[in-house]
């Protein structure tokens, strides 16, 4: 897919602030990206997806929802950004098999509005993979990005992929742009470059994606 956006560059700075905090344990090195998978409520089921019903968290600062295979507590990481900003992120995390699961709420405490000027929804991708491109990543590239519809708010789901230490990463995300925080949901595996995981990570996905509940007021 063509890159949409010519001086990407000027925003790879403040970008990689949120690249840095969203790759946060997702890492090349094991199939399994956050260590040992957890235990998961339920059984799979043909398409990979839990049968019984996944545990609801909230954000409580920003009133956000999620639905994670268990239980998840904010893992909390600090980042310098442009201008003086700080940009917090309060990421929850679990995983069903490899895929990891996480929804990530990011905030500029300091610089309230600051949040959309360094977490552009849209370009994330593309900061992604100019980062582990740098990082010697090969076959790196965006598959999609389209913008969502319908929903009322600035948002974006996008599929990258590249390879890495001898894994493929299928890696799907939605970024939602809030006027004081960036919302980031993300199905992540890392498998065997042969492997065609794209059906079954896409179903994760869904799932994290559709359980999402975002306040627009």
């Amino acid at each position: 897919m063509s890159d949409p956006l010519p001086a990407r560059r000027a925003l790879l700075t403040a970008g990689l602030v949120a690249v840095s905090v969203l790759a946060a344990g997702c890492s090349a090195d094991d199939a399994r990206p956050v260590g040992q998978a957890p235990s998961v409520a339920g059984s799979p089921s043909s398409d990979g997806t839990s049968t019984d019903a996944w545990v609801r968290g909230l954000d409580r600062p920003t009133g956000i929802g999620f639905a994670l295979p268990e239980a998840a507590r904010p893992a909390r990481s600090t980042r310098p950004a442009q201008g003086g900003a700080e940009v917090v992120s309060r990421e929850y995390a679990a995983a069903v098999g490899d895929v990891r699961l996480s929804v990530s709420v990011l905030t500029t405490p300091t610089q309230p509005a600051a949040v959309r000027r360094t977490v552009r929804a849209q370009y994330l991708p593309f900061l992604v993979v100019d980062t582990v491109q740098a990082q010697g990543a090969s076959e790196a590239g965006v598959v999609s990005n389209s913008r969502l519809r319908g929903v009322g708010l600035r948002g974006y789901d996008s599929q990258l992929t590249f390879v890495q230490k001898d894994r493929r990463a299928v890696w799907f995300t939605r970024a939602v742009e809030l006027p004081r925080t960036v919302v980031v949901a993300q199905a992540v595996a890392y498998v065997r470059p042969d492997e065609d995981a794209v059906d079954r990570v896409r179903a994760q996905f869904r799932r994290l994606t559709d359980g999402l509940d975002i306040p627009t007021s």
